[in-house]
């Protein structure tokens, strides 16, 4: 396995968060997600009963690997679990798209963060891609969003969240509470 695909296998709840190497990123999403620390949520099971075990939420900063090194991160990280990939854009798009993550680990829904290199060269937009069980859900890149539709990014990577593990994990969703 490559270093990335163990740097996403490791259980962030039991083990520190991923910290950046340079203090001059330390407002960066990217910084933000390595700090974040998964809340242990227990969504009310389909027979009633609360789930015993933490959500899964793992983040990876892969901005520095290749972009099909990341896809085999992303296709490896969903075997169990969705594998949200955020190729590029600025700050304020990877923030709405980590929000977007939060809200599907609230709603119960384990998952992998991931933000991989800038396709193609513009900081204004970004691609958005969704794994589960090994596999894109979705065709072409996913979602593309410039800056100026950031307040599209939130609501249209939970849309593509839930379709992805509705796909992937059929039973799982079904003991969800997910509205």
């Amino acid at each position: 396995m490559s270093a990335l695909t163990n740097r996403i296998f490791k259980n962030v709840v039991a083990a520190p968060a991923l910290a950046l190497a340079t203090a001059s990123a330390a407002s960066s999403p990217a910084a933000v997600i390595a700090q974040e620390r998964p809340v242990a949520v227990q969504p009310l099971a389909a027979n009633g009963n609360f789930q015993a075990t933490p959500i899964a939420f793992q983040t990876v900063d892969a901005r520095t690997n290749s972009v099909r090194g990341v896809q085999a991160a992303g296709a490896e990280a969903s075997r169990d679990k969705i594998a949200i990939i955020v190729w590029g854009g600025n700050r304020d798009l990877q923030r709405q798209a980590y929000a977007a993550a939060l809200d599907l680990r609230d709603q119960g829904v384990p998952l992998a963060f991931i933000v991989g290199p800038d396709l193609n060269g513009y900081t204004e937009d970004a691609n958005f891609q969704v794994y589960a069980r090994g596999l894109p859900q979705f065709e072409g890149d996913g979602a593309n969003i410039g800056g100026a539709n950031v307040a599209m990014v939130r609501p249209e990577v939970v849309r593509m969240g839930r379709a992805a593990y509705a796909r992937g994990f059929p039973r799982e969703l079904a003991a969800l509470d997910v509205r």
